[in-house]
C-alpha cells in the first residue's frame, strides 16, 4: 500500500514538472517579448522627453528672433517640436507662379544640417528635422524630413 502511494505522489509530481514545464515553454517567450516591448517603448519616451526638454531650452532664443530671413526667398517663420520631430516652417517667396520646393533644396539642407556639430548630435539620438515650405497663402509648397541616416548616404 505504501508504494503505491509513493508511486502516485510519483506520478503527481511529474505530472505538474511536465505541466509547469509546457506552461513556461509555450508563454515565457511572449511574456519576454513584451516585457522588452514594454522597456522599448518606455526607453524611446524618455529620450523624446530629453530631448524636447533640451529643444525647450535652446530654441527660445531663436523663436524670439523670428522671423529670420534665410535668403532672398526664404524666410524662417515658425519652430516648434513634438517629441522627437523638430518642425521648422519657412515662408517661400514665389519667384514664379508657383514655387516647388524640389531635391536640389533638400540637398543643400541636408549638406547644411549634416555640417552642424548640434544638430548632427541630436539627430544620432534620434531627432528627425522637419522643413515644411509655405506659401503667403499658408498652403504647404513643400516639405521634407532629415534624419541621421540621410548624413551619411
Amino acid at each position: 500500500m505504501r508504494r503505491l502511494q509513493v508511486a502516485t505522489i510519483m506520478m503527481a509530481g511529474a505530472a505538474l514538472v511536465i505541466g509547469a514545464t509546457l506552461l513556461l515553454w509555450s508563454f515565457a517567450p511572449m511574456t519576454a517579448l513584451a516585457v522588452s516591448d514594454r522597456i522599448g517603448i518606455m526607453a524611446v519616451a524618455y529620450n523624446d522627453a530629453l530631448l524636447a526638454r533640451e529643444f525647450d531650452k535652446l530654441y527660445p532664443q531663436y523663436r524670439s528672433q523670428l522671423p529670420i530671413r534665410l535668403d532672398d526667398r526664404t524666410t524662417l517663420v515658425e519652430l516648434s517640436h513634438r517629441g522627437h520631430v523638430f518642425r521648422l516652417r519657412h515662408l517661400v517667396e514665389p519667384d514664379n507662379a508657383r514655387t516647388q520646393i524640389g531635391q536640389r533644396d533638400r540637398k543643400t539642407t541636408l549638406a547644411r544640417a549634416c555640417a552642424d556639430d548640434n544638430i548632427r548630435a541630436t539627430m544620432k539620438r534620434g531627432a528627425i528635422y522637419e522643413y515644411q515650405y509655405l506659401d503667403r497663402q499658408s498652403r504647404m509648397v513643400g516639405s521634407f524630413d532629415i534624419r541621421n541616416a540621410d548624413c551619411a548616404s
